[in-house]
């Protein structure tokens, strides 16, 4: 086995970008009274990260 280290910094530092995106939702709506649509779209965005490294660390397995 031989990781592409290069390609690894890449990715996590894509998935850190998206991380420090969704802190600063967080952070500027927080406070917000009615929180249901900021709630979906946390999750969303959660998910949307989530599967973004599933499938950057599903892609050299199918390779």
């Amino acid at each position: 086995m031989s990781l592409n280290y290069a390609e690894i910094q890449f990715s996590l530092q894509a998935v850190k970008a998206e991380i420090d995106e969704l802190l600063n939702y967080i952070k500027s709506n927080q406070s917000k009274e009615d929180k249901r649509f900021i709630d979906i779209e946390i999750y969303l965005r959660l998910a949307n990260i989530s599967t973004h490294v599933l499938q950057r660390d599903c892609k050299p397995l199918k390779e």
